[in-house]
């Protein structure tokens, strides 16, 4: 019994002085924000910036690291980014990405993807017209 009163009157204490919080750190804009760990550079946030087809890379206290252009086909929309890396498609240490475009054709409502990998040049290392998801 006095070990149930004692649990009892640790949990009343820690439930009355014990509070946490949380808070909005930043606000990123753009279509989705994600955070990776770079086996060199690091931690970093990256953000999907649709209007302006770009990949924006952050520090953790949110300084602008990278800005990296992609390449999308005319009539297209960036619609995804993934595997943002600095070793998993080459042996360089230069930032690479999987990225998707997309194009809706609104006569026969269905969607037409292309499907890139890209370094933080902006150079095309893979292209795969016609290429959903991966």
């Amino acid at each position: 019994m006095k070990q149930i009163a004692f649990i009892l009157t640790l949990i009343t204490v820690a439930a009355t002085t014990l509070k946490g919080q949380v808070i909005l750190e930043h606000t990123y804009t753009g279509v989705s924000a994600a955070y990776v760990n770079l086996p060199v550079a690091g931690y970093k946030y990256y953000v999907m910036d649709v209007p302006n087809s770009q990949c924006k890379l952050y520090n953790n206290d949110h300084s602008l690291w990278k800005t990296i252009n992609l390449s999308i086909p005319a009539n297209y929309y960036l619609c995804d980014i993934q595997f943002v890396s600095e070793n998993l498609f080459n042996t360089d240490n230069s930032i690479e990405m999987l990225y998707v475009s997309c194009k809706y054709n609104t006569s026969q409502l269905y969607y037409t993807y292309d499907t890139r990998i890209a370094n933080e040049s902006g150079t095309v290392l893979l292209s795969v017209p016609g290429g959903g998801y991966s």
